[in-house]
């Protein structure tokens, strides 16, 4: 014992008080300050340091002295505490301030203390323990129900009742059992996911993130790279150019040999034509997209007729994992990852039992974990020519392989009702493509054959896509028939959304999107189609609407085919014709929705009796051609540009001829 120590604690020279039981004083002795007195027992023996001090209260009076310090050692962790603190923790969740709370539980101990314990190995291996132990106990209780026939359970949580679940291995069983928390309300669905990608993520997002190389970035081995390590060497390697041009040529000969041979006779060959702009036009661009996708959302209120009597329930059922496996093979494992990293073919090593919990999770709750939300969107030249700079862009906009993987099932249980009007034909199962394509010659030759007049319109969208309102979505579920439980799920789906906006490798900066449907989501494409569904099945069903304006053919009534955005107008005269484009129009202004009348175009057969023959008109419609129309949507009566008899009208990548013979553009086909 230091002198220090005894002048400190034993002494009344600082002030410091001592525990109970006989005291020590100091005195003055001769007026020099430091003489100590012993007083114990009356001892009466003074001393001019601690440290003699000291050593005679620890050999004359070794019980007091004994006393005095056996409360200065720290209590020590227990076994059966650390098995308590562990059960707190597990039992805390998501609870704020958690080491105080387990702190109030065990007496004698700080929140600082329990800070402390949690970066202990011995405690991390106990605490492992006690959740697989409970983990386990929950699954085999949660079984036990499940055998017993707990029809409530299964309606509670839908997670549980995964079809033939029962050969599901105990990893996913266990994992089910940390879902029920969830779905129970006691851990969030971020908490959920959080160990869903400890467990099955983690190894594959770091081996994205360094190139398949094991962590280092440069080895896949296990040996440890030296302290002085460069940083060029624990670099990734650059791939080469010949590498690069490679892949190139082996992607193009898999998809088109044509394209392939054509790219290798040309003078850039693989090259890729980089986009270039300006600081100005860069600027440019974000504003327009970033005003597009945050204007504050307009309301979508209007009436509706349903096009179903019942509620559609069984679209929120449990998902299978059988349904899950279907759906993971249909993806192409080259596919582009989102933010996350994660591909398809790293889904593709996950117990499919596991997947089926976390999503039907993910159903049963309305909601998805927030790190899913996340998304990028890039932005893909359509073209080089002039004019403003959001207008030679798609946004394609990619979001994560887990949640696209997600959506893919909601919506392929979406087209499987088959709810949709029969004149929209897109991104549905049958070759909707070759079928309007196919119609449209035949409806030019009915009308050449029969000595009819025809007048067609192809519609094109005013960034259709990016402009949809969320509102007009729930309208759209809502009139398709939806219940509330699926309403919220794809509300959830578009809610807090943020995504990286992006130029070729240009970043220019992150959006939220308030308005518009995500291009390259699976579910997008059925969303805008609900919208104008409504439209597409008034003018092909209802008669007090079209009567007499649409084309008849082979005993059918035709006034519009769609494919997704892609939309034709189709009367059997120019007045028709315009009677269409209004209604169209008005939809339109309810929706919020807005045509480029500058890239619609129109093709009119119109016979003529006294020539015998068909003449080519030429621009027959307007859009917005009432005032009413011009003052709300401010575009102005704009005429819609007409075919000539020697030009084509251009349609899902092929030119229709006004006799109603096509062309095929590969190129255009393709896009």
């Amino acid at each position: 014992m230091n002198g220090k120590r005894m002048r400190n604690e034993c002494t009344g020279v600082i002030g410091t008080p001592g525990p109970s039981g006989p005291t020590i004083q100091a005195s003055e002795v001769n007026g020099n300050v430091g003489h100590l007195l012993c007083v114990v027992d009356g001892c009466g023996r003074s001393f001019t340091y601690a440290t003699g001090l000291g050593q005679h209260m620890r050999h004359q009076h070794p019980i007091v002295h004994n006393e005095r310090f056996a409360g200065v050692k720290r209590a020590r962790w227990k076994d059966d505490e650390l098995q308590r603190v562990a059960h707190f923790e597990i039992e805390c969740g998501d609870l704020v301030n958690v080491n105080q709370y387990i702190a109030s539980k065990l007496p004698g101990r700080t929140g600082e203390a329990v800070k402390k314990v949690h970066k202990r190995h011995d405690y991390l291996k106990i605490l492992e323990d006690v959740r697989r132990r409970a983990t386990d106990g929950r699954a085999d209780l949660v079984m036990e129900q499940i055998e017993d026939g707990d029809e409530a359970l299964f309606r509670s949580h839908p997670e549980i009742s995964v079809p033939q679940f029962e050969g599901a291995t105990l990893e996913a069983k266990s994992f089910r059992t940390t879902a029920l928390l969830a779905v129970e309300g006691k851990i969030s669905v971020d908490t959920l996911f959080r160990e869903f990608s400890d467990r099955y993520l983690k190894g594959a997002r770091e081996e994205s993130m360094t190139g398949g190389r094991g962590r280092g970035g440069g080895r896949s081995d296990n040996r440890q790279e030296p302290a002085n390590e460069t940083k060029a060497r624990r670099r990734v390697r650059k791939k080469r150019p010949a590498e690069k041009i490679f892949r190139l040529a082996q992607a193009m000969f898999n998809r088109s040999e044509k394209d392939c041979l054509d790219a290798i006779l040309s003078v850039n060959g693989f090259e890729r034509e980089e986009v270039s702009l300006t600081s100005t036009e860069k600027e440019a661009l974000f504003s327009e997209y970033k005003g597009l996708f945050e204007s504050d959302p307009l309301e979508d209120k209007e009436g509706f007729v349903p096009s179903v009597t019942k509620l559609r329930t069984e679209l929120t059922c449990p998902i299978s994992p059988e349904e899950v496996s279907r759906t993971l093979n249909s993806f192409d494992e080259n596919s582009a990852p989102g933010p996350d990293l994660i591909k398809y073919s790293t889904l593709k090593g996950v117990d499919n039992y596991v997947l089926a919990v976390l999503f039907n999770t993910f159903l049963g709750c309305s909601k998805i974990a927030s790190c899913l939300k996340p998304c990028r969107t890039t932005l893909v030249p359509k073209n080089l020519g002039p004019g403003l700079p959001g207008k030679k862009f798609r946004p394609i906009t990619i979001g994560s392989a887990i949640l696209r993987l997600y959506t893919k099932i909601i919506v392929n249980r979406l087209n499987a009702c088959e709810v949709l009007s029969g004149a929209q034909r897109g991104f549905v199962r049958r070759p909707g493509c070759f079928e309007n394509i196919y119609s449209v010659r035949a409806l030019i030759k009915a009308a050449r054959d029969e000595k009819r007049s025809i007048a067609i319109l192809a519609i094109d969208w005013a960034k259709g896509f990016d402009s949809v309102q969320h509102t007009s979505l729930q309208r759209a579920l809502n009139r398709f028939g939806a219940s509330d439980h699926l309403c919220r799920v794809v509300d959830d789906l578009y809610t807090d959304v943020d995504t990286r906006l992006s130029v070729g490798r240009t970043q220019l900066g992150h959006i939220i999107m308030r308005n518009g449907v995500k291009q390259g989501d699976p579910l997008s494409p059925f969303l805008f189609n609900l919208v104008i569904d409504e439209f597409l099945t008034t003018v092909n069903s209802d008669p007090t609407v079209t009567q007499g304006i649409e084309f008849q053919y082979g005993g059918v009534k035709v006034a519009a085919l769609g494919y997704a955005d892609d939309l034709l107008l189709i009367a059997e005269t120019r007045h028709g014709a315009q009677l269409l484009m209004d209604g169209l129009t008005a939809f339109c202004r309810k929706r919020h929705l807005r045509i480029n009348p500058s890239k619609c175009q129109s093709l009119c057969l119109e016979w003529q009796g006294k020539a015998k023959s068909h003449k080519v008109l030429g621009s027959i419609v307007s859009v917005l051609g009432d005032r009413e129309q011009e003052s709300s949507l401010g575009e102005g009566s704009v005429r819609v540009p007409a075919v000539n008899v020697t030009g084509s009208l251009s349609y899902l990548g092929t030119q229709i001829r006004p006799d109603g013979n096509c062309e095929v553009k590969e190129s255009e086909f393709a896009s």
